[in-house]
């Protein structure tokens, strides 16, 4: 073909950009090169970003991550990102919801100063949660505190009132003195050990008004040994403390350690089994519970604890005891000896208790005063971070020239935004002042374009359908504008008599979806915020689908009045035209007047007929198949518009025909019995009708034979004989044709294999992309075309491979005939489905609401005739509504899926395209919102 020239080329250019577009076909999709100078580079990002007309291309393949130009840039946007989530997370904490900022919303602060920001209130509150975590601990300590000394002196009233047999009065116990310490080489203590161990909550005071002899009466050790004997070994308040020996020392002269302190009541049992066994019973505990919760100082969990009091002899002891003590999470405190200090400890424990709990709400007003504040900025910074980001990393996609010190940029767009984007690039020159303009240039390319349709809140739901299953090749047909009408329709089309409502039809349960649905459209702002609010998965889905919801609701209302179902019963709308003769002994029987209809729908008498299940079942079915069967013709007939389309010979008559020709031999035929039979007043001709089930067994096993039961017109067994040829014809056609013929052209032109080509896609990209072209020499070339097609839209072939052509095609040519009968069939689960709905529908009816009407019928009060029915019509609308409203919507709604996806797509739809997703700072924020 002679090369176009360049004028003819721009008007074949110009002429493309010009056809319209909408949910049927892609929009047209043209690839740019962008020259930007790198001063105006953020501000055009910016631009386009707003305006999400371009889709980038990476140039940058063989780039890694950590050798790109904007790395430094992504690592301050991830660490300003790691300070809004810390700050994200104290708002959550204390249940503040900040509000989220538009996409449009824009902060005039750099990246640096956004993150010098960030730092600067994230140490801010971290030194304000320190500030109060410190307090909190001291504030709870001093709790702790106030109850070991209040508990302890509890203990020891306790033993002065009733523990001591001989009623003597006991001396409260104290700690060993530093002069004791010195004095008492007995013990194995030492000035050092003593002096480490005072640190440690080791209770040994040394005060002025207490001198070294004093001591403990011989008979107080004993005493306390006594009172103590029905805890020891095991006890639950107590433990023993065996008499002391050694050297010449006797129990008179010994003096006594004593710990005190708090643990949780859960490891009390435990703590005192490991102390008495780590001191071989050489000590004497007893304990007393807190009335009231504790606040732990370390972890801050409220807990039931208790104080325990442990006295003991020796330094090694009381070393055992105090890492005893710390591996049961226990907390040690002071105890003074003397009264008069524990009095004075006690009054500055609650004094300082006092000044925390005002230091405490301080810091706390000041804590929710700053998240305050930033809880007002977060929706800003988290819109403007997300922005900075998604700018870097489109910059990151860009080539940087180092000579001209020019970014280029290469991307898809859509043919109808050019003169836009082309705007958006002179407002990000004017605002960058840059000198020289960005330049824009339209690049002829072999890659298949991404797919992108223009969806609105109606249609998006139904595409999103069809992109779960694959994303539409660019050119092809797109299901979605045939799924917004057949996906309701076999949706509400569902139980009742025939077919009844091919999956969901019902004009009762349908007015229920339609309402819900009417609701969430007309509230559409409000849900739309309350499901961002909630974030649940299900109200979300919902939302989004609530045009969808609407559609099946008013078919599912359709299909009930066509079938007169309400809530499963059999309505009279208009009246029967049958009546009873005789009434109640097997139905209607004659008709009212001769030739009489009922106008819209089915009749209501066959409700009351002897034979009603057998007609409905067998109209439900035959329906099922008409419906099943229509669907998957119009999946042929697309695959037939999207070759003609492409404009490729191959695809039509080496697929389309032969597919059409056995589709149309069997099934098809099948469809004309049956509406041929429907037809036919087989009564007034006083002939049996004829089995259709019988017509097709004898189509397959006896050709040119027609059993007088299945005979339905005059010449049948030629017209089947000759249908079943052309089905056995269609089979190796569809399964050689087209390998062979694309063999053959391979070997026309493999004499041309040494002349130069044009690089394809795999072998160079930039090439094949056609940078800095102007024309195409094969455009015009309807070979070339029809390779394309096949290939996914790239005009130049990949090497051919005859035998992974034949394989590729014999798996195709079985799939469709085993598909058309196994396809056909699975549109009998309309059949099946509205059984299923319909005795569900019967059983609540007469199970729940039948019983209270009769007994209303039969007399009786007021009284026993409207709380069986109030009960009862509750019980219905509960059952109705959680199993026939959701459940079995939700399986109507999976099976109408199931039809498209697996029956009717697969006639035509490929699937694997690839989706036109625009670099938009609005889709970044949603999607971030979503995310979260």
């Amino acid at each position: 073909m002679a090369r176009l020239t360049e004028e003819q080329e721009a008007k074949r250019r110009e002429a493309k950009m010009s056809e319209p577009s909408g949910l049927l076909r892609s929009e047209r999709m043209c690839m740019v090169q962008l020259i930007v100078q790198h001063d105006a580079a953020q501000h055009t990002v910016e631009e386009l970003g707003a305006l999400g007309s371009l889709m980038f291309i990476d140039l940058n393949e063989g780039v890694t991550a950590f050798r790109r130009t904007f790395l430094p840039e992504l690592r301050r946007c991830d660490e300003a990102d790691r300070a809004l989530r810390f700050i994200g997370d104290q708002l959550a904490a204390v249940g503040s919801s900040p509000p989220r900022a538009s996409w449009r919303s824009e902060l005039r602060v750099s990246l640096p100063e956004l993150v010098s920001e960030l730092e600067d209130a994230v140490k801010e509150v971290r030194q304000l949660q320190a500030s109060q975590r410190e307090l909190a601990s001291n504030y709870n300590a001093l709790i702790e505190l106030s109850h070991v000394l209040r508990k302890c002196d509890g203990i020891f009233s306790e033993a002065r009132q009733g523990e001591f047999g001989d009623g003597g009065v006991q001396q409260v116990p104290r700690s060993l003195s530093y002069a004791e310490l010195i004095r008492a080489p007995s013990l194995g203590l030492s000035l050092d050990s003593y002096g480490n161990h005072a640190s440690s909550n080791y209770n040994s005071e040394t005060s002025g008004d207490e001198l070294p002899g004093d001591e403990l009466d011989g008979g107080s050790a004993a005493d306390l040994e006594r009172g103590g004997a029905r805890r020891r070994r095991g006890g639950g308040d107590g433990g023993g403390m065996a008499a002391l020996r050694g050297g010449d020392a006797t129990a008179a002269g010994l003096r006594l350690g004593y710990v005190c302190g708090v643990l949780p009541t859960a490891r009390l049992a435990a703590f005192e089994r490991v102390l008495f066994r780590a001191t071989r019973g050489n000590m004497f505990m007893r304990s007393a519970t807190i009335d009231q919760l504790v606040r732990d100082p370390k972890t801050e969990e409220l807990q039931h604890k208790a104080v325990f009091l442990i006295f003991f002899s020796g330094q090694q002891s009381f070393a055992r005891m105090a890492k005893i003590a710390d591996a049961f999470g226990a907390h040690r405190y002071n105890y003074p000896a003397k009264y008069s200090k524990r009095a004075a400890l006690l009054s500055q424990a609650l004094t300082r208790l006092d000044e925390l709990s005002h230091v405490i709400d301080h810091v706390v007003a000041r804590k929710e005063a700053l998240l305050s504040s930033l809880a007002a900025r977060h929706g800003a910074w988290r819109t403007h971070l997300a922005r900075q980001k998604g700018l870097y990393n489109a910059l990151n996609l860009w080539n940087y020239d180092l000579t001209r010190k020019v970014l280029i940029a290469e991307a898809w767009c859509p043919a109808s935004m050019i003169e836009e984007t082309q705007e958006a690039l002179r407002r990000a020159t004017s605002r960058s002042g840059a000198h020289v303009p960005s330049i824009l240039n339209v690049l002829e390319t072999d890659e298949a374009p991404p797919t992108y349709f223009r969806v609105n809140k109606v249609t998006s739901a139904f595409q999103e359908i069809i992109d779960t299953y694959g994303v539409p090749r660019y050119g092809e047909i797109n299901p979605a504008a045939f799924t917004v009408i057949t996906f309701p329709f076999l949706f509400g089309a569902r139980p009742a008599p025939p077919l009844a409502r091919v999956m969901f039809g019902d004009v009762g349960h349908g007015s229920m979806v339609t309402a819900f649905a009417l609701y969430l459209c007309v509230n559409e702002t409000k849900m739309l915020a309350l499901s961002a609010r909630l974030r649940d998965d299900i109200i979300t889905m919902a939302v989004r689908g609530r045009y969808m919801l609407l559609l099946m609701g008013i078919f599912s209302i359709y299909c009930g009045v066509l079938y007169n179902d309400v809530f499963g019963l059999m309505a009279d709308f208009f009246g029967t035209s049958w009546t009873e003769t005789p009434p109640r002994h097997g139905g209607p029987r004659e008709l009212k007047a001769h030739g009489m209809v009922y106008p819209f729908g089915i009749d209501p008498g066959w409700h009351r007929s002897a034979n009603e299940l057998s007609f409905g079942n067998s109209y439900k079915m035959k329906l099922s198949i008409v419906l099943g069967v229509a669907q998957m013709l119009l999946g042929l007939g697309i695959s037939l518009v999207n070759a003609l389309a492409a404009r490729n010979a191959l695809d039509v008559w080496c697929d389309f025909v032969p597919q059409a020709i056995f589709m149309l031999s069997i099934f098809g035929y099948l469809v004309f019995c049956i509406f041929y039979k429907w037809s036919i007043d087989w009564v007034a001709e006083e002939r049996v009708a004829p089995s259709l089930i019988t017509l097709l067994i004898s189509f397959f096993m006896s050709p040119g034979e027609v059993p007088a039961e299945a005979r339905l017109y005059a010449g049948q067994e030629r017209v089947q004989v000759l249908l079943l040829l052309l089905a056995f014809v269609a089979v190796p056609w569809m399964l050689l044709a087209k390998p062979l013929l694309l063999r053959r052209r391979h070997l026309a032109r493999a004499g041309y294999k040494n002349v130069a080509c044009r690089p394809t896609a795999r072998d160079d990209p930039a090439a094949a992309r056609g940078l800095l072209r102007s024309t195409r020499d094969h455009d015009t070339d309807e070979d070339s075309v029809s390779v394309a097609s096949s290939n996914n839209g790239k005009a130049y072939a990949e090497e051919f491979d005859f035998s992974e052509i034949m394989v590729h095609q014999v798996i195709h040519s079985i799939e469709y005939v085993l598909g058309c009968v196994s396809n056909t069939a699975s549109y009998l689960r309309l059949w099946a489905l509205s059984l299923a709905h319909k005795q569900l529908s019967m059983v609540f009816w007469e199970m729940v609401m039948l019983p209270p009407l009769q007994s209303c019928r039969a007399g009786g009060s007021s009284w026993r005739c409207a709380v069986p029915l109030f009960f009862g019509f509750a019980v219905w609308v509960v059952l109705t509504t959680a199993i026939i409203c959701c459940m079995e919507m939700l399986s109507a709604f999976l099976h109408a899926l199931r039809l498209h996806w697996v029956e009717f797509q697969n006639k035509f739809y490929k699937g694997d395209g690839k989706k036109f997703v625009p670099f938009s700072f609005q889709t970044m924020v949603e999607n971030m919102d979503d995310e979260e």
